[in-house]
């Protein structure tokens, strides 16, 4: 999603940094919670914000969703994510480009380019704020057309071209009575040209990535979903082709039963070969502005053919207080029968153990930290493969965290991760920091330093960077970076390092149209590319 804002214009960017405009109407608020189809945010009309207002996402400064806003309370608004390259979460910064300058805001929810995601900013109003809109039906998505190009400078010549259509839509109250019809796709021509063969064939890559009806009325004690569900309720279920029904309970609990086939992966299509069912008990309680628990309690099979690829009990939950600490935890127990009890050598195991917690003791001050043991399950198809290529070690770590807002409206941020083998090979090491500030003497230019280093038994390096990021014409947004990456392997003589230039556009034309652009320059050992990509897209 990133790279659809990024253009090779250079003129562009040469305004972004040295013409200075009046102030944009760009307001950013924090996620306040997140549900299976919906993100709410902590700023309503009183802050500026309006239906149909466009949003980003940012997580350690990178977009990582698109959000349009579908409901607006006085204190509160909710929004669909458009897209997005990982899910949402509470505390995540949100800005949006919104369609009048913003008014005055004594609370400090809908400050201008000023605050830190995540970092104590208080929560007004409530979730009732944010419900549904009116009995109408209305259709919202986007539709748009695509190109993206590789131009290979080496003397290898491996040229791509990408030239497509995607569609992403949902039809809203359809019939009048709380459904919803939800489509993701994507028609892609891949066209391969090379010096050995200036004439290759193109091929189409078309993937359906969700058909979906659900039905969700607050009123009803049963709801359900039919066609390609994800569901954050059993979000570690994973994705399936089938139906979910779910009956309320009262005080706080429900239940529900999912069954269907699971897509291939690499593909988006349906693979009637592989099925999975399951039974789940789930219990939510409190609110956000206090203590608020939420958790699933699941037992799950998914079968090949008929066998056993594995069976499990999945649980998650969530424990929150207030603004200033969350913890969310997940783990699966495997149950053994048959095969796997013969390949683990035991009944029972405990698998896929995630915990993520986040201390904000002061409004400048967030701490996280992760725990993640998950690891390769041997299913169906790798019942076989031998222990020395099933690397259940690999994927096993801790993650600690810290971002502060520091004087001269800085914020800085410092991560490192440890991940052990059970072999006794080397350890994968990783840090990462950061530094950024926004608003640069008065500039509306948003500025940001990054440094990576990684280590492991394979490869060694780091990644430094500098980007350079304004909002113009309040819907223009004009980003740069420029950085460098230096590794080498284990098994290789030599370092391998290169460096590389980005410049990126995307503006909203009117209310409904938008394009963006992007374009890349890398040049160094083995590296020598140019890449561009331009979006033309339709929001309805």
């Amino acid at each position: 999603m990133t790279r659809l804002r990024r253009m090779p214009a250079l003129i562009l960017f040469v305004v972004f940094l040295t013409v200075g405009l009046s102030r944009s109407a760009v307001l950013e608020t924090t996620i306040k919670y997140v549900s299976a189809q919906t993100v709410y945010l902590d700023a309503g009309s009183e802050g500026g914000v309006q239906k149909g207002d466009s949003a980003e996402v940012w997580s350690d400064d990178q977009v990582i969703a698109r959000l349009e806003v579908i409901y607006v309370a006085a204190s509160s608004a909710s929004a669909r994510i458009i897209e997005s390259t990982r899910e949402p979460r509470i505390g995540d910064r949100v800005r949006l480009m919104t369609a009048t300058p913003a008014a005055p805001d004594s609370t400090g929810i809908g400050t201008a380019l000023t605050e830190t995601p995540g970092l104590g900013i208080p929560i007004s109003g409530g979730l009732a704020e944010a419900s549904a809109p009116g009995s109408a039906t209305r259709i919202r998505g986007r539709i748009a057309a695509q190109i993206l190009h590789q131009d290979d400078r080496e003397t290898t010549n491996n040229d791509v071209t990408r030239p497509a259509v995607v569609l992403r839509s949902t039809v809203e109250n359809l019939l009048a009575n709380h459904l919803s019809l939800s489509v993701n796709l994507r028609a892609r021509r891949i066209i391969r040209r090379s010096a050995a063969s200036p004439s290759t064939p193109s091929e189409w890559d078309n993937r359906i990535y969700e058909v979906a009806l659900q039905y969700d009325n607050p009123a009803s004690p049963m709801n359900f979903q039919l066609g390609r569900i994800a569901s954050n309720q059993i979000s570690g279920i994973g994705i399936f082709d089938g139906a979910l029904v779910e009956y309320g309970l009262q005080s706080g609990w429900s239940a529900g039963m999912f069954g269907g086939t699971r897509p291939d992966l690499s593909t988006s299509k349906p693979n009637t070969e592989a099925t999975t069912a399951g039974a789940y008990a789930a219990f939510e309680s409190g609110s956000w502005t206090g203590h608020r628990v939420r958790g699933t309690l699941a037992l799950v099979g998914r079968y090949h053919s008929g066998e056993i690829d594995e069976e499990f009990i999945y649980e998650q939950i969530y424990y929150g207080f207030s603004r200033k600490f969350f913890i969310t935890q997940s783990a699966e127990i495997a149950i053994n029968r048959g095969w796997r009890k013969t390949a683990e050598g035991s009944s029972w195991g405990l698998s896929n153990v995630l915990i993520n917690a986040s201390y904000s003791p002061m409004a400048t001050l967030a701490f996280d930290f992760g725990y993640d043991n998950r690891k390769l399950v041997r299913t169906f198809e790798t019942k076989d493969t031998p222990d020395s290529l099933f690397d259940d070690a690999l994927r096993q770590g801790f993650r600690l965290g810290v971002s502060a807002r520091l004087p001269l409206a800085l914020r800085a941020w410092l991560r490192g991760g440890l991940r052990t083998r059970e072999t006794g090979e080397t350890d994968t090491r990783t840090l990462a920091a950061g530094l950024s500030r926004n608003n640069v003497f008065n500039s509306g230019i948003s500025a940001s330093l990054q440094f990576n280093r990684f280590d492991n038994r394979l490869s060694s390096g780091y990644q430094a960077s500098v980007g350079l990021a304004r909002y113009l014409l309040r819907t223009l947004y004009l980003q740069a970076e420029a950085g460098r990456s230096r590794y080498e392997f284990t098994t290789a003589e030599g370092p391998v390092s290169y460096h590389w230039l980005q410049l990126a556009a995307s503006s909203n034309l009117t209310r409904h149209l938008y394009t963006s652009a992007y374009g890349e320059l890398y040049r160094g050992d083995a590296m020598n590319t140019n890449r561009f990509g331009l979006e033309l897209g339709y929001r309805f």
